[in-house]
C-alpha cells in the first residue's frame, strides 16, 4: 500500500493520552462517542478502537470499521493531537495540501470550518485510488479536520473510507461530530 497520508501527516502532531470529561459530543442516533484527551467524536457502533503509534512512536488513536468482502475496513478514523504546536496553523494546512498532491489525492473541499472548542478549524475532503497487491484499484473518500485550541494544541482528525462501503456516506456526519474541550 502506498504511503498512508494520515500517518505521514501525523508526524506533524504531538499526541497525548487520557480523556477529559468536559468534551461535549452529541452522537447522532445509532452512533457512539470516542474521546481522546481533550476532544471527541462520534462513530458507528461497529467501529473498534485501537491505540497505536505513529512513525515517531507517538500515540495515535485509530478507530476502524468492519472489514468489507475485499478485506478493506469500511472506514478508518485517525485522531491525534500536538500540545503547544509551534509551527503555525497555516503550516499544518499547507503540509496537508502538499502531501495530498504528492499522493495523487484530488481535493474537493478546502475551507475554514467551525468546531466547538476550537479557535480555528479547517476542513479537507478528497478522493483517491489505491491498488491492492493484485493491482486492483479501489476508490476512497477522505475527510479531515484540523482544529486549534486557544492554548495552541493542534488536533488532527482524518477519516477515510472506500467508496463501495457504507462509511463513505457517513464521513461528513462523523467529521461534523468533532468537538474539543471548552476552555
Amino acid at each position: 500500500m502506498p504511503l498512508r497520508l494520515p500517518a505521514v501527516v501525523a508526524v506533524l502532531l504531538v499526541a497525548g493520552c487520557g480523556a477529559r470529561d468536559d468534551v461535549r459530543v452529541s452522537a447522532p442516533p445509532g452512533y457512539r462517542v470516542e474521546r481522546v484527551v481533550d476532544f471527541g467524536f462520534a462513530v458507528p457502533p461497529a467501529w473498534r478502537r485501537a491505540e497505536e503509534k505513529d512513525e515517531q512512536g507517538r500515540p495515535l488513536t485509530t478507530v476502524r470499521g468492519p472489514a468489507l468482502p475485499s478485506g478493506v475496513p469500511d472506514g478508518v478514523a485517525h485522531a491525534q493531537r500536538y500540545a503547544d504546536y509551534r509551527q503555525g496553523f497555516g503550516t499544518a494546512l499547507d503540509q496537508f495540501r502538499d502531501l495530498s498532491r504528492l499522493n495523487g489525492y484530488r481535493l474537493t473541499v478546502d475551507r475554514e470550518t467551525r468546531v466547538g472548542g476550537a479557535v480555528r478549524a479547517h476542513r479537507f475532503e478528497a478522493s483517491y485510488e489505491l491498488s491492492n497487491d493484485r493491482g486492483v484499484p479501489t476508490a476512497f473518500r477522505l475527510g479531515g479536520v484540523y482544529a486549534l485550541t486557544g492554548d495552541g494544541t493542534l488536533v488532527e482528525f482524518v477519516l477515510r473510507a472506500p467508496q463501495q462501503g457504507a462509511a463513505a456516506a457517513r464521513l461528513p456526519l462523523i467529521l461534523d461530530s468533532l468537538r474539543l474541550a471548552e476552555r
